[in-house]
């Protein structure tokens, strides 16, 4: 797992003052404004900065930062992600999990036959759809709902499902 966390991409510079504008990856774009420090990607060049600002502004969050100061420095870092540390995520309620924790489990149904790994969530709007991936090569989309997911654990890895009628074939 990596240190850090994506939250949001540098889609464009705002203004003359150095201020960016991020599409952020989140539920919460408010979280923005609890932040001080944030780190951002390109490819394999990290740069961590500080945030002065943060604003919503139609569907984007507008960053101010310390570190950079003008419209030639923000447009610098367009496309750029934005990430944070792992200590600096909001907590979740019960139940709920960030999609990186999901990545990556093992999946079994309730009577311990192995299905295979889940590999995306698809975000669909009722409510979200597991990928997972048999060692076949076979891919089975399962609903994140509670009468099919009967257990999540994310601390030995794996999750246990109930597959309704029909769901696997």
């Amino acid at each position: 797992m990596s240190d850090r966390v994506e939250i949001g991409k540098i889609v464009a510079a705002h203004g003359i003052k150095g201020e960016v504008r991020v599409l952020p990856w989140s539920d919460s774009p408010e979280r923005f404004s609890l932040l001080h420090e944030v780190f951002l990607r390109k490819g394999e060049v990290v740069r961590p900065v500080h945030i002065i600002s943060a604003r919503p502004h139609k569907n984007v969050v507008v960053l101010g930062l310390q570190e950079i100061t003008g419209a030639s420095e923000a447009e610098a870092v367009k496309d750029w992600t934005v990430e944070i540390e792992h200590k600096d995520l909001l907590p979740l309620p019960g139940g709920r999990y960030y999609i990186f924790q999901l990545i990556g489990l093992k999946v079994f149904k309730v009577d311990g036959t192995p299905l295979g790994v889940l590999t995306d969530v698809l975000q669909t709007g009722a409510n979200d759809v597991y990928v997972v991936k048999s060692p076949e090569g076979r891919e089975f989309l399962i609903p994140a709902l509670k009468s099919v997911v009967k257990k999540v654990d994310t601390g030995n890895r794996e999750m246990l499902v109930e597959p309704m009628p029909g769901l696997l074939e």
